[in-house]
């Protein structure tokens, strides 16, 4: 399995505990966090590298099925969506050119 996919289920399980520590979360490499409403999680950006991040073969191995995501004019990605997990939904965006993810959003919904 792609490194990138374990970390992303580090922090899908980080993200789904009831009170996430952000701390944790923040010290994924390449991980920037959003924090919510009362200081909650609202959203995990993982960087990934569009020359080697996971393919969405390898994702929908690890993850479930996805859905791409009306394209936003001018980003060379398209988006797709898995499955929520719970509150937690995950987005990746996948490089037009290359066809890995190039980033990876886990988002909490509350």
């Amino acid at each position: 399995m792609h490194a990138t996919i374990f970390q992303l289920l580090r922090v899908i399980e980080l993200a789904s505990a009831a009170d996430p520590d952000l701390a944790a979360l923040a010290a994924e490499p390449g991980a920037t966090v959003r924090g919510g409403r009362n200081g909650g999680l609202d959203l995990v950006e993982l960087a990934a590298s569009a020359a080697t991040g996971p393919t969405l073969p390898a994702l929908e191995h690890a993850l479930g099925p996805s859905s791409s995501v009306p394209r936003v004019p001018g980003l060379p990605r398209t988006i797709v969506a898995f499955v929520p997990r719970g509150r937690i939904a995950v987005y990746a965006y996948l490089d037009d050119t290359s066809g890995r993810a190039a980033e990876l959003l886990v988002r909490r919904d509350y």
